[in-house]
């Protein structure tokens, strides 16, 4: 499974956790709840591997929190 499995809401989500925010961050920045950003986050840990947020984690590249609205 590759990033074009995850959904856009997941995307953005991992694309600003690559950036290396915190969910409360993440959350703040997107609009959304930290449960949210934590269900999508599960998500795209269990389709891409858990190797962490920055430096190479479920690598989605880095994001704008606003460029999909």
């Amino acid at each position: 499974m590759g990033v074009q499995q995850l959904t856009a809401s997941e995307r953005r989500v991992a694309g600003v956790a690559a950036e290396r925010h915190s969910n409360p961050e993440i959350a703040q920045a997107l609009f959304v709840t930290r449960k949210t950003v934590e269900t999508h986050l599960g998500q795209v840990y269990r389709m891409l591997g858990p190797s962490g947020r920055g430096g190479g984690g479920p690598c989605v590249g880095r994001s704008d929190p606003t460029a999909d609205r």
